[in-house]
């Protein structure tokens, strides 16, 4: 009977490592085969996230007729269309890769999108968080209004955030201070309102400004200070906001904050002593009308009490049996003179 394959494999050790090999090489292989098909899967995915943040933001803002930025200039976002969103946008032959304002990375993957000055009316929208490779975010010099999105902090590659000069509104999110990588923040010129989130201090920040806002409370310790003691941030990143107050702020500037509210509080006494004083003239007037109404009416029964005496001089004067006074002095005389 004929040995077995394995059998005869067994007593030549140098073929049976050779199988081994082989049968490693070619599982390792087929490993590599179903990573990268995951990879390729996974990446896909991302790009489908990068052209669903491109349309939502396309959707998201429009600009005005005709198409020109709020300088009077033309805009290039009209170059934004739908057909030009179809398929992932950062591949060499896609339509979508001629984008204004957008640039891609190595990875075929959303880093940056620019758009300063360009007329853009709207809203931020949530969708912008699919771009989750973004690095660059300038929207800066537009018509944006809205709230800031939380969903920004969504954006863990985020380095730079400059939305300056727009008419956004509401407060700062506190899910901002999730972009571990963020380094520029510029929100000045705007309608912010609320306190400064302290934990924006804790980012790896070079530039922050959030001058010429709604903003109010007390500046963070962690944006104010350095282990130096100096000031981390100047007094440019602060400045024009009326209820905000702290380091690196000015005595100067303390001092034309009181000043302010100084000065409203001398408003309201003006407009408090001007409202006594309008009181005091109308009640004055009021009671010298009542008075000359009564004076009138004193005038008016004194007439009619001295004509009524006039009428009774000028009237002779009767008894009560109705006979006037000088007959019956007539008549007594007469009596007097025949009894004597």
């Amino acid at each position: 009977m004929s040995e077995s394959v394995i059998t005869r494999l067994s007593r030549q050790p140098s073929c049976l490592a050779i199988l081994m090999f082989f049968s490693l090489v070619l599982f390792q292989q087929y490993s590599m085969i179903i990573d990268a098909a995951d990879q390729q899967d996974e990446t896909n995915a991302d790009m489908g996230d990068d052209s669903a943040c491109l349309k939502g933001f396309m959707e998201a803002f429009y600009v005005p007729h005709p198409v020109s930025d709020i300088n009077g200039r033309r805009t290039h976002f009209t170059s934004w269309t739908a057909i030009a969103l179809e398929g992932n946008p950062c591949t060499k032959n896609a339509s979508a890769n001629n984008l204004f304002g957008v640039r891609c990375n190595n990875g075929n993957r959303v880093e940056s999108i620019a758009l300063p000055s360009e007329g853009l009316v709207g809203e931020i929208p949530s969708t912008l968080s699919l771009c989750s490779s973004l690095t660059n975010l300038d929207l800066s010099s537009n018509g944006i209004t809205g709230n800031l999105p939380t969903s920004l902090g969504n954006l863990a590659n985020l380095v730079t955030l400059s939305l300056s000069n727009n008419q956004i509104s509401g407060s700062i999110p506190l899910e901002l201070s999730t972009c571990y990588a963020l380094r520029e923040i510029d929100l000045s010129n705007n309608s912010l309102s609320g306190p400064i989130p302290p934990q924006l201090g804790l980012l790896p920040l070079v530039e922050f400004n959030v001058s010429y806002n709604n903003l109010s409370g007390s500046i963070p310790f962690t944006l104010s200070n350095t282990s130096s003691g100096s000031p981390r941030f100047g007094i440019t990143s602060f400045f024009r906001n009326p209820g905000l107050y702290g380091y690196p702020l000015t005595d100067e500037a303390s001092e034309s904050r009181k000043a302010s509210s100084s000065q409203a509080k001398m408003n309201y006494v003006l407009l408090a002593i001007t409202i006594l004083f309008t009181v005091g003239v109308a009640c004055c007037l009021i009671l010298l009308c009542v008075l000359c109404a009564g004076h009138c009416q004193t005038c008016r029964d004194g007439g009619s009490a001295q004509r009524d005496l006039e009428q009774n001089h000028s009237s002779p004067s009767c008894s009560p049996t109705g006979v006037p006074v000088d007959g019956w002095k007539e008549v007594l005389n007469q009596l007097e003179r025949s009894s004597s």
